[in-house]
């Protein structure tokens, strides 16, 4: 009568067996194609890099070399951050300024992410008796994704933020089922660094926070907030005494929303020769106050315009035609391959992860889980939209997309009784894909014009 159990055992250690494989598979692919490029740090990543490095010898948070101990003079406030670039000083205080090193973590961290988006998986799909199948493809649809392999030789902020965030999802995700302050504590941490990384998670702290509220779970309510006013506080805190103003994280709220958000906008980083010029004039800190003003004057002055410019962002965001591979390290063969890996991956990615969204729609009033994740998984586009579009910024949505794409994924090859409405449901999506990659292309075809001539 034990042979029943013997054999789940041995089932479940054939599972974490192929999953542990898959994670040394991410950790290599991500090494090695590190060290086969050996990419120099340029443009974000240079600055990243600076910073890291003058923290680690106590020059205190500043990019340039002659701002040594006096970040009040410095454009480093003006980078995504804090977090990563103290990571950044935490490796090189160790190693020393070993880029390598830095690959070495990225790696391993792409891994970990890997796994969180196995398990997220699995609690999300717990009664779905594909579980296993739905988690595994969710890990290798993320872990051979080739955007996020490609950023992984960099250093960008990505790689340390999906980690970071993957881990607050999940956590977040188990909190809603549990009554063991363990969870949301950990929730709380993770989101709290999370938002240190990169602050659009700001948005999924401000939900949960209100979800937990009207559901009357006040002491989770708090307990979220408790590490991010622990960790914001003292930098908030520490801006305000060096630039008397409020920044919790870093100036780029109002600078971005100002470049994304003007007459002459396109969505992208593209900034116009006034704001370009009022930066240099007057530096990031007061840019990020005037970029409040021009968002808010554009509104007011140009409401249709400003409600056009959302449209195109959108489009810009869900749109395969923004794949990542225009870098001069490739070489033309190779930026012709990473593009086309780039453009089918985000096209299956986001094709099969919306279908996803859309069938498990039937779910969502009976499951508190797929309800949840759903729902964060459709904050992550609401958090970026409004702002600036760049391709990178879509990665924090690639976790809810592989998971959801391994869903549709497993639902079209094992579910033969339903296979005609996963058809149904694939087309539509699919359609609605290239009714976007339609919109995006005629919105821009001055800039796709002006990137073929360069390449």
């Amino acid at each position: 009568m034990f042979r029943p159990v013997k054999q789940n055992s041995m089932r479940i250690f054939q599972t974490n067996k192929k999953i542990y494989i898959l994670l040394a598979l991410f950790f290599v692919a991500s090494l090695s194609y590190s060290f086969y490029y050996r990419i120099k740090p340029v443009v974000d990543a240079s600055a990243y890099d600076r910073v890291g490095y003058n923290l680690s010898r106590g020059c205190g948070y500043v990019e340039s070399n002659q701002n040594c101990g006096h970040p009040e003079r410095d454009d480093a406030i003006g980078r995504v951050g804090p977090g990563y670039q103290f990571f950044l000083a935490g490796v090189y205080f160790v190693f020393g300024h070993k880029i390598w090193i830095v690959w070495f973590f990225h790696a391993l961290f792409r891994a970990i992410t890997a796994f969180v988006i196995y398990k997220i998986a699995l609690f999300v799909f717990e009664e779905n008796t594909q579980k296993e199948k739905i988690g595994i493809l969710a890990a290798i649809f993320f872990g051979f994704m080739p955007d996020l392999i490609v950023y992984n030789a960099m250093l960008l902020i990505e790689t340390l933020f999906l980690l970071l965030f993957s881990l607050a999802i999940y956590f977040l995700l188990r909190s809603y089922d549990s009554t063991n302050s363990k969870t949301i504590l950990l929730a709380s941490f993770f989101l709290s660094f999370g938002i240190m990384t990169r602050p659009t998670p700001f948005l999924v702290l401000a939900v949960a926070f209100l979800i937990f509220l009207f559901t009357k779970k006040i002491k989770f309510a708090f307990l979220l907030l408790l590490f991010p006013i622990l960790l914001i506080a003292p930098w908030a805190y520490r801006n305000f005494q060096l630039h008397e103003r409020i920044i919790l994280t870093s100036t780029t709220g109002g600078y971005d929303l100002w470049v994304g958000n003007n007459p002459e906008a396109t969505g992208g980083f593209d900034k116009t020769d006034e704001i370009a010029q009022y930066r240099r004039v007057n530096g990031l800190v007061l840019a990020d106050k005037k970029g409040w003003e021009e968002y808010f004057k554009f509104i007011r002055e140009e409401p249709l315009k400003f409600i056009d410019l959302q449209y195109d962002k959108a489009a810009i965001y869900f749109s395969a035609l923004r794949p990542t591979g225009f870098w001069a390290y490739l070489g033309t063969w190779g930026q012709v391959m990473t593009l086309g890996a780039s453009f089918l991956a985000t096209f299956f990615l986001f094709g099969f992860g919306l279908s996803g969204f859309f069938s498990m729609g039937e779910d969502l009033i009976n499951s508190t889980r797929k309800r949840f994740f759903v729902l964060f998984g459709a904050l992550q586009p609401l958090a970026v939209i409004p702002v600036i579009v760049e391709t990178r910024y879509r990665a924090a949505f690639f976790i809810f997309l592989a998971i959801s794409a391994a869903y549709m994924m497993v639902k079209l090859i094992f579910n033969r009784a339903n296979r005609g409405r996963v058809y149904r449901m694939l087309s539509w999506s699919f359609g609605i894909l290239f009714l976007i990659i339609f919109w995006d292309a005629v919105n821009n075809i001055i800039l796709i014009k002006e990137k073929l001539i360069n390449f």
